[in-house]
């Protein structure tokens, strides 16, 4: 039985990775369940092979989650020990300005870098792991787990770089063995089930060696907007309609773009976070696009050049199809295309500021933008040039 005190320790992270264990287990399962029952016409040793990738996947998946999960809470943890890598981090200055003057939550805003710089890397192979944990625990890991499993570094490198070799071989290589043409390489459920039980003394000792995530203090835990928090000015959705009716007796095209963009984020069930800048500001977050909300874009309705920012480097941490889908389609409109003037590449990792004065002088270019969107929400359709 586990204890209450140990199953609360456990983070986050690591409990989904003993679910994806178990699910790994369950395959293991049926195929012996299979091989007991002599099922012909089936090579149930497939059954085993989809079990050895889902460990390893296990392993990744909860590589990523602790690597986010932990440098968010250490970022808004000021007396959280911050590793050297972590300090090392490039935190890129539309971030800041963001989180600083529009009011976003550094929560969402670090872990869209965090996603986009590691986002895209596999965790599998030991130093690439070791890599990973360093922004967020020890340099080195292997020496202490090795020591908590009773073995030697070299030796549990070893045994994880074959477990590597392994998973590698089956995923390219069809598990073909080489001296053996036409066969497969030998694969028992014995063998796979001490695979994952070695993964989970692995991780279970790498927990260890981390020690417990980061206690952020209540004004500064992930999910809470800190200058709202802090006391500073936060324009409200009533401040920006107020704003855009006092525009229109100025520059009424505009004023009906905004308006038109409002609605759009409206009918989508988006959420409104006023940004704190001088002027009337705000993010614009939409359900549907990934498990949470996310910014899709903001608006700074700056008397002098009233824009938009555009959150493409956000979508791109999500899914990078839905973030081309989204360039795809402003690219067909004139003066979006015009706007969008750097090719797809640097954009994809950007949150590109267009303004509104050019798009509002014809309402075909808001159209377009307004589709642009909706090819992010409602991916079924079809798009020219996909």
């Amino acid at each position: 039985m586990v204890d209450d005190a140990t199953e609360t320790a456990k983070t986050a992270a690591f409990r989904e990775f003993e679910e994806n264990l178990a699910y790994a287990r369950e395959i293991v399962q049926g195929g012996q369940w299979l091989e007991k029952g002599k099922v012909g016409g089936f090579e149930v040793t497939a059954l085993y092979r989809a079990a050895w990738m889902q460990a390893m996947t296990a392993v990744d998946r909860w590589v990523h989650r602790e690597l986010y999960e932990r440098a968010v809470a250490i970022a808004v943890a000021p007396k959280a020990q911050r590793p050297k890598a972590f300090l090392k981090l490039q935190i890129p200055m539309d971030l800041f300005e963001d989180v600083l003057h529009n009011g976003a939550y550094l929560s969402d805003r670090f872990t869209d870098f965090l996603l986009g710089k590691f986002g895209y890397q596999s965790f599998q192979n030991y130093r690439k792991i070791e890599e990973a944990l360093a922004h967020v625990g020890p340099t080195k890991v292997w020496g202490p787990v090795a020591e908590l499993l009773g073995t030697t570094t070299q030796d549990l490198q070893a045994r994880l770089g074959s477990i590597v070799d392994r998973r590698s071989h089956i995923a390219h290589e069809a598990d073909r063995d080489p001296g053996n043409p036409g066969q497969r390489l030998p694969m028992s459920a014995d063998q796979v089930t001490d695979v994952i039980d070695f993964l989970l003394r692995v991780v279970t000792s790498l927990e260890d060696v981390l020690g417990p995530t980061p206690e952020a203090p209540a004004l500064r835990r992930p999910g809470v907007n800190l200058t709202r928090e802090l006391g500073k000015r936060v324009w409200t959705r009533h401040d920006v309609d107020s704003a855009v009716a006092e525009l229109a007796t100025r520059d009424a095209a505009v004023a009906e773009a905004v308006r038109r963009l409002l609605e759009h984020a409206d009918a989508h069930g988006a959420s409104f976070k006023g940004g704190t800048g001088p002027d009337p500001s705000a993010g614009l977050h939409y359900p549907n696009i990934s498990k949470e909300r996310r910014s899709l874009w903001s608006l700074y309705l700056t008397p002098a050049k009233p824009s938009i920012a555009l959150s493409i480097g956000s979508l791109l941490w999500v899914d990078e199809k839905v973030a081309r889908r989204f360039l795809t389609t402003a690219r067909r409109t004139l003066e979006l295309d015009a706007a969008l003037s750097e090719p797809d590449e640097a954009l994809l990792r950007r949150y590109p500021t267009v303004a509104l004065r050019p798009l509002a002088a014809r309402s075909a270019a808001i159209d377009g933008l307004l589709s642009a969107f909706d090819a992010v929400l409602h991916p079924g359709g079809e798009i020219d040039g996909e």
